[in-house]
């Protein structure tokens, strides 16, 4: 093979490869909005268009349309409330998905992640923007990434998932550690400074040995029932 084909050869291959690498990384975004969509509609535009072509009404929808590494785009459509409580799950199949907002923080009542993926960074939820959960967060299994933007209100339950950062809360929340381990608390528990949103302390099972982080200011009742 001479230089001038050996140069054609590598071009080929270089266009082959961009071509392979686009397929195989390629990310779809997924559109949420309460207020006007639809979940018969394809959540591929965040407006309405043709038939069937629109945004998704719930988000649980949209995560069961998505695959792994797509996006999920949530209207804050207004204030309306997400009445749904959202589970993100991967299964079988790894599922990273990362939760952006548009136009305001999004109210949905609570959420579960239990990402079970096994291999580091493949059980993880990326959130991008802020949302409120107003009546839970459960950690169940993988890590929450962007944890920061996350405003949770009423009740946090970890049973062996986690979070990369500080939550932030309404109210005064209730803690409930359940998973038959030793654990050691992190950003889902109010952190040092706060004097006002830490209630009630619950660890379930006997075997749940919690060891805190840091140290805390609770107003609530602290039970540790076998």
């Amino acid at each position: 093979m001479n230089f001038k084909n050996l140069l054609k050869f590598s071009a080929i291959v270089f266009v082959f490869t961009m071509v392979l690498g686009s397929v195989s990384f390629g990310q779809t975004t997924y559109y949420v909005d309460v207020q006007n969509g639809l979940d018969g509609y394809n959540g591929l535009s965040a407006t309405v268009g043709g038939p069937g072509v629109g945004p998704k009404q719930t988000i649980t929808n949209a995560i069961a349309a998505a695959s792994d590494g797509d996006i999920i785009s949530v209207a804050y459509a207004n204030g309306n409330l997400y009445n749904e409580a959202v589970t993100v799950a991967d299964g079988a199949v790894t599922k990273r998905l990362t939760f952006t907002s548009t136009g305001g923080t999004p109210n949905v009542v609570s959420l579960t992640v239990n990402n079970t993926a096994a291999g580091s960074g493949n059980n993880i939820v990326t959130f991008t923007g802020p949302f409120q959960f107003s009546t839970g967060l459960t950690l169940t299994a993988g890590k929450i990434i962007g944890a920061t933007n996350l405003t949770v209100g009423t009740a946090v339950t970890r049973t062996a998932g986690s979070v990369d950062g500080q939550l932030n809360y309404t109210g005064v929340v209730n803690f409930t550690y359940n998973g038959g381990a030793a654990i050691t608390s992190g950003g889902e528990l109010p952190d040092a400074s706060n004097t006002t949103n830490f209630g009630n302390l619950t660890t379930t099972g006997a075997a749940t040995a919690l060891t805190l982080g840091s140290s805390k200011t609770m107003n609530g009742v602290l039970n540790t029932a076998g």
